[in-house]
C-alpha cells in the first residue's frame, strides 16, 4: 500500500511519528449500518498528515461535499454567477519550493486588494472567493522541467449577476486584465500564465458547476508526484522537500459570501477538520453505537470484522 511506502519514508531521517500514525492509517474502520444494510462510515483512525493519500482522498471529499454545500445555499438564497480563476508560478527547485509559496500567499493577499476582486469595496461586483492551493512535482525524466515544482492557485469567485455587464462594471476582469494584476501582486519580472473564464449553468446549483468544484477541491498535492514504487531515493527526497515546505501551511480559505455560508451551515475546518463524517454528517459520538469494524493487519491477505465494539 501507498500508505506503508511513505510510512517507510519518514521512518528514514524524516519523522518517525508521522511515520507512526501513517503505519497504521485507516487499518481499523468502524460503520454504521442502517435498515436497509447500507453503511456508512463512523469511526476510523486516519492519520492527519498532509502527504498520506488515504487522508488526501477524504480531505478532497470533504472540500467537494462542503463547496457543495455551500453554493447550493447561495443558489438557494441569493442570485450569483461564478467565475473559475487559476493563477501560477513558474516552475521552482525544491530548495526553492517554500520562498515560492511564501510569494503565492503574499500576491493573492494583494491580488484581493485591487478593486477587481476586493469583496469590501462598496459596490464590489465580487461578492466571495473559495480558494484553495496546488503544488505539483513534475516526475517525467525526458521533461525539460523535470523534479521541480509547481505552485499554483485555484479559486472560484462568487459575483454578481451584473459582473458581466461591462457597460456597467467598470472592474469587469479580463484575461489580459487579470494577468497584468497578477503580474503586479506576484512582483513578476515576466508573462504569467493565468486562466479566468465563467462558470457556465442552467441555474445556480452546485450540479450546473461540478466541473469547477472539482478543480478547487483536487488534492494539495498528487500522491504520484511524490510516491514511486521504484525510485525510492528519488520519492525519499520529494518527500522530505514538501514536507518541509507544506508544513503549518493552509490550502483552503474563502472570504466574503463563502465564509459567511460556512459559518451559517455550522461547517467545520476542511483543511484540519474531521475526516469521517466529509457530507457534514452528524458527527457527535458513536462511543456507544452498535458499529461493523473492519481491521487490517499489514502483511496478511485477509481482514477480519467485528460487528460490536466493547
Amino acid at each position: 500500500m501507498s500508505t506503508q511506502f511513505l510510512s517507510a519514508i519518514y521512518a528514514e531521517g524524516i519523522d518517525s511519528k508521522k511515520a507512526a500514525r501513517l503505519y497504521t492509517c485507516g487499518n481499523a474502520l468502524g460503520f454504521h449500518q442502517d435498515e436497509d444494510g447500507k453503511k456508512k462510515l463512523a469511526a476510523a483512525n486516519f492519520c492527519h498528515v498532509r502527504l498520506c493519500p488515504l487522508c488526501s482522498w477524504r480531505r478532497s471529499l470533504k472540500l467537494f461535499g462542503q463547496t457543495s454545500q455551500i453554493l447550493d445555499y447561495m443558489g438557494q438564497n441569493g442570485d450569483y454567477r461564478y467565475i473559475f480563476i487559476t493563477l501560477t508560478l513558474r516552475n521552482c527547485q525544491g530548495s526553492e519550493l517554500s520562498v515560492s509559496l511564501d510569494k503565492l500567499y503574499e500576491a493573492w493577499n494583494r491580488l484581493i486588494m485591487y478593486p477587481e476582486f476586493n469583496t469590501r469595496r462598496k459596490g464590489s461586483q465580487v461578492l466571495g472567493y473559495y480558494k484553495t492551493i496546488e503544488v505539483t512535482h513534475n516526475v517525467n525524466p525526458e521533461s525539460k522541467v523535470f523534479d521541480t515544482y509547481h505552485p499554483h492557485i485555484h479559486a472560484i469567485l462568487a459575483v454578481k449577476p451584473s459582473y458581466f455587464r461591462k457597460d456597467r462594471n467598470p472592474y469587469y476582469c479580463t484575461y489580459e486584465r487579470l494577468k497584468d494584476i497578477w503580474k503586479q501582486a506576484a512582483v513578476l519580472n515576466y508573462e504569467p500564465q493565468v486562466s479566468i473564464q465563467a462558470v457556465r449553468g442552467k441555474n445556480n446549483s452546485a450540479g450546473d458547476i461540478t466541473s469547477g468544484i472539482a478543480e478547487v477541491c483536487k488534492y494539495s498535492v498528487k500522491s504520484a508526484d511524490y510516491i514511486l514504487p521504484d525510485e525510492w531515493q528519488f520519492s525519499h527526497d520529494t518527500v522530505e522537500i514538501l514536507d518541509k515546505a507544506l508544513a503549518g501551511r493552509r490550502f483552503v480559505s474563502m472570504g466574503g459570501i463563502f465564509r459567511k455560508v460556512h459559518k451559517i451551515l455550522h461547517l467545520d475546518d476542511a483543511d484540519s477538520g474531521d475526516l469521517i463524517h466529509v457530507d457534514n454528517s452528524d458527527t457527535s459520538s458513536v462511543i456507544d453505537e452498535h458499529l461493523i469494524w473492519y481491521v487490517w493487519h499489514y502483511g496478511y491477505n485477509q481482514y477480519y470484522a467485528l460487528d460490536a465494539i466493547e
